[in-house]
């Protein structure tokens, strides 16, 4: 199956901390187990925000590329790299990115422009 229209993709939001600093990841997935485990290898992990909607790969891209895309001014780069280091945001943006998650999940990805998913799907 086109992994593009599994539709077992959900986001999430956590907090991230460890000895250095604590920081906001935003992200999708469709192992959220497997991908909370990743992710404190880098510390301790803190949920904030996961979606009950699923949706599919394509719909979960366009949908965290708009969260990125709407706050852009307050991205943070954690000190330790790591897979999905550059979806990171200051620690007290939290309620903002929640607010932008649910505001763009309101929306009807089928009313979203059609060549808005010939870019995600050429970048698949």
């Amino acid at each position: 199956m086109n992994p593009n229209f599994k539709t077992n993709y959900s986001f999430y939001l956590v907090s991230i901390q460890n000895a250095q600093e604590t920081f906001i990841k935003v992200g999708y997935t469709s192992n959220l187990e497997r991908r909370l485990t990743s992710l404190e290898e880098i510390g301790k992990v803190s949920i904030l925000f996961i979606t009950s909607k699923y949706m599919t790969r394509a719909e979960a891209e366009w949908y965290e590329k708009e969260v990125i895309r709407s706050n852009l001014s307050k991205k943070y780069y954690p000190s330790t790299r790591f897979v999905g280091h550059t979806e990171c945001f200051r620690k007290e943006c939290a309620k903002t990115l929640e607010l932008s998650y649910k505001r763009i999940l309101d929306t009807n990805f089928s009313k979203k422009p059609h060549r808005q998913l010939g870019k995600l799907f050429a970048t698949l």
